[in-house]
């Protein structure tokens, strides 16, 4: 039997508990032993075979191996997966089967739960700039700016070793989580965020940059 293929284009915002810039967009050791932090993509346009899942929204809470860097860890890494209570049956179905198989390359997910998601973005200066906003009520609360550089133009990582293409850098204002099924929390300021625009297929099962 033949796979489905899908593939989604949306917008990719991640926070952790790292300085600006997360050091596994390097490579290197996280400051803390490890990185804990939460990723969530906006899909403003996507297929999972005949299912459009254009519109949804998913999380998930991250955990990775004490005293790994990110690809020595890789495939140890826990996670929680939140699909926005939004998406109908056959979305959440679709959805959930995307990134179980995209999280296999990753770790384990420990559950995977509908919730309220908020996610709201701001263009600045006509882009790419922006700021956002995400919300899972009694879970996650996240608030970013972007950082800019001296003439004003977002400050930006270009094919670093983890995602090809252009990584926005930005600082969390607020970065609060609480999940006991992960079991972790956290309430950082001022630490790192990064954000673009993604394109990911069942082809290549990669998170691409395509900002």
């Amino acid at each position: 039997m033949s796979e489905v293929e899908w593939y989604f284009k949306g917008d990719w915002v991640e926070a952790c508990g790292s300085p600006p810039i997360c050091p596994a967009y390097f490579l290197s050791p996280f400051p803390r032993g490890c990185c804990e932090g939460v990723m969530t993509m906006n899909i403003d346009e996507g297929k999972y075979g005949d299912v459009d899942i254009s519109g949804t929204i998913i999380s998930i809470g991250f955990i990775t191996p004490e005293g790994k860097t990110i690809m020595e860890g890789m495939g140890n890494w826990k996670g929680i997966l939140y699909i926005d209570q939004n998406a109908n049956d056959e979305q959440a179905n679709a959805l959930e089967k995307i990134f179980t198989k995209i999280w296999k390359g990753f770790g384990e997910l420990l559950k995977i739960k509908k919730a309220e998601i908020n996610f709201t973005k701001k263009i600045l200066r006509k882009g790419p700039a922006a700021k956002f906003s995400i919300d899972i009520p009694g879970i996650f609360s996240l608030k970013t700016k972007p950082l800019l550089d001296m003439s004003g133009k977002p400050t930006k990582v270009v094919n670093s070793p983890m995602i090809d293409g252009t990584i926005y850098v930005a600082s969390a204002k607020i970065n609060e989580y609480k999940d006991t099924d992960l079991p972790r929390t956290w309430n950082y300021t001022n630490l790192s965020s990064t954000y673009f625009n993604i394109n990911v297929n069942s082809k290549e099962n990669m998170i691409k940059s395509i900002s």
